[in-house]
């Protein structure tokens, strides 16, 4: 396994143990734990591509060490080691189809969390 993929497998098995400790406790939790569950995320499934920054990389890179909650300091932490592994891509109002329904939970909480960070959060966690 390359150092890219150990970085990329940390974050994540954080995620996932992060999940796993907030089980029952958070709205979603349970079904985004089940569907990680069906998916392949070892090692082998990765597809070595060439890392992709953002443009806001600055603003990343911020919102990164911003993270200070305790329990979501393990993820902060392989979040910066793997950033430069991955390929970050942005909306920018073209992603999904014009017209396509997103569901109440990304018009609301996460459109609004681009304007307000911390918003879907409590504030403890940023």
């Amino acid at each position: 396994m390359t150092d890219k993929q150990h970085r990329i497998q940390a974050l994540i098995c954080s995620v996932i143990i992060y999940l796993r400790a907030q089980k029952g406790c958070m709205p979603g939790v349970d079904i985004t734990l089940d569907k990680l569950s069906g998916m392949n995320l070892s090692n082998k499934s990765q597809i070595d591509i060439p890392s992709k920054s953002t443009r806001h990389d600055e603003v990343l890179g911020n919102a990164i060490a911003g993270i200070v909650a305790t329990e979501l300091v393990e993820i902060a932490s392989c979040l910066k080691a793997a950033k430069d592994d991955l390929v970050w891509r942005e909306d920018n109002a073209q992603f999904y189809k014009q017209g396509a329904d997103l569901g109440e939970g990304y018009t609301k909480c996460i459109q609004k969390s681009l304007r307000q960070a911390g918003k879907c959060l409590p504030t403890s966690h940023f």
